[in-house]
């Protein structure tokens, strides 16, 4: 187990993902907010705000359910980031990094892994049997250069799914900073 952020009391929801994140991005230097803000001009039909979203989606595992995972997901999905199943590591006490992911909008992207919408590329959760029967918990901050967050997060604690490289920003809203 790392010795990181948060290796205090665990919490069973999205709660220890939140305060983990929070912990990393202060450490790192990245402002964290409670609120969003910006402005537009409708003119041109720009629109800022101050911050992005970041979220983790992780899982709760012992040996078995890891396998079992690891197993599923072999059959499945090619796109795994990591090879070798001793290398998917826990961050804190039994919680695995599944997904890290940006968005401007909170909670959107997470309703979209969690039930593959049809139009939008997703994580398609559903389809993993083995994630069925364990405790799956998302957290989401709001923090600027979100972009530079996320990528911190893909560098330092890898995640089992998705792709490494950086995902798609929004172009109809702009970050300010």
């Amino acid at each position: 187990m790392r010795s990181d952020p948060l290796e205090s009391e665990v919490v069973s929801d999205g709660r220890l993902i939140v305060e983990w994140m929070k912990n990393l991005a202060s450490q790192n230097n990245f402002k964290i907010s409670n609120s969003i803000y910006g402005e537009f001009v409708l003119t041109n039909k720009k629109v800022t705000q101050n911050v992005g979203s970041v979220y983790g989606i992780w899982v709760k595992l012992n040996s078995t359910e890891k396998d079992e995972l690891w197993n599923d997901i072999l059959k499945i999905n090619s796109k795994k980031n990591i090879t070798d199943k001793e290398n998917f590591l826990p961050i804190v006490e039994k919680w695995y990094p599944l997904y890290w992911g940006k968005d401007i909008n909170p909670g959107s992207r997470i309703r979209a892994h969690a039930n593959k919408p049809k139009g939008t590329s997703s994580l398609d959760l559903p389809k993993y049997k083995s994630l069925k029967k364990i405790t799956v918990i998302y957290g989401n901050i709001l923090v600027e250069k979100y972009y530079d967050f996320e990528k911190l997060l893909h560098s330092k604690y890898i995640p089992l799914l998705g792709d490494r490289r950086r995902g798609n920003t929004s172009k109809m809203i702009i970050i300010m900073n």
